[in-house]
């Protein structure tokens, strides 16, 4: 059956009823018809205002999934910033190299030392800007856990002198480099004061571990260059917690504006199809998968959106209609 099939069945019999009413219908008030009409067609809640991109990563669907689209730096940016980009750039080299030797040992920060040297892997003009603060922020999160549990001993296993001197250099520079930015100073401006409301950031981790968990392992739905940018966030707010540094705002941004593209898309071609009668949904071949997670995971984005109005009107209505797909089951 094809999501949102029964909807269309809805419709057509709405529509057949109107057609089998008598004069006594007709022939009320012009204004009272009308509305009676508009109530009947009206099988969902009125669609609520969508929610603005905000900041952080933005998504689109490519190639039928779910991912993030390059945010490139200014075109003022880019000479001012090459030189510290390519000493980066080759200390990040050093320091993938390096992180063979802790892949039983640390195997998340190791992800994410090869994530990051990923997303440097490209022309400065084609940076992804907040990509790179993403994963950095989680690389700078490990950066400094482990060297605080080091030092109060209570690290299982050290990280070896040379690969803890060079993760901490490129710390260092991706600090430097990320500021050179206007959106990379915005998005740590915004992270450093979201992080002072600890009690907010700490009642998002329950409701938000199982959705990043999701986005950074459900490969049906999300591309994968974007579920490795999910999963380096994941292992660190899953280890540590989204009260501690940047990291979790990043994990915030990313489950908003990615849950924010889901909805859409789902909503606009389930509609679509069904009112088309297409066999597959051919702009989002992973309709079934978006349809799904809202649905499945509708108790924690409720909860999680629970203080954002316009995003938790959006679950709301959302999730609303995809009871429609799973109704006709």
């Amino acid at each position: 059956m094809l999501p949102f099939e029964n909807l269309r069945g809805i419709f057509e019999n709405v529509v057949t009823g109107l057609g089998q009413e008598g004069n006594e219908f007709w022939d009320r008030n012009p204004e009272v018809v009308m509305k009676d009409i508009f109530e009947r067609l009206t099988l969902l809640p009125r669609q609520p205002p969508e929610p603005e991109p905000g900041p952080g990563p933005q998504y689109d669907i490519i190639d039928g999934k779910l991912s993030i689209v390059a945010s490139a730096p200014l075109e003022d940016e880019i000479t001012p910033q090459l030189r510290l980009f390519e000493r980066l750039q080759r200390d990040v080299e050093r320091l993938v190299n390096a992180a063979d030797r802790i892949d039983n040992s640390h195997p998340n920060l190791a992800f994410s030392i090869r994530e990051y040297g990923t997303l440097l892997d490209t022309s400065l003009a084609e940076l992804d800007v907040t990509g790179v603060w993403s994963v950095g922020s989680s690389l700078a999160g490990f950066a400094q856990s482990f060297r605080e549990q080091n030092r109060n001993r209570t690290l299982a296993e050290p990280l070896e002198p040379e690969v803890d001197g060079l993760l901490q250099s490129v710390i260092r520079q991706h600090g430097a480099f990320i500021m050179g930015f206007e959106e990379g100073r915005d998005l740590v401006d915004r992270a450093d004061r979201f992080a002072l409301d600890t009690e907010t950031t700490r009642g998002l981790e329950e409701s938000g571990n199982p959705l990043i968990a999701e986005l950074a392992s459900n490969a049906d739905l999300v591309h994968d260059d974007t579920r490795a940018v999910h999963r380096s966030v994941n292992n660190y707010v899953q280890e540590f917690g989204w009260a501690s540094g940047r990291v979790g705002y990043a994990a915030y941004l990313l489950v908003r504006n990615a849950v924010r593209v889901v909805i859409r898309w789902a909503v606009f071609y389930g509609f679509k199809d069904a009112v088309e009668g297409v066999s597959a949904a051919s702009g989002f071949p992973s309709l079934k998968a978006a349809i799904s997670f809202i649905y499945n995971f509708a108790s924690p984005l409720l909860v999680f959106f629970a203080s954002s109005p316009e995003m938790l009107a959006y679950v709301q209505w959302a999730f609303y209609i995809t009871q429609q797909v799973f109704k006709s089951d």
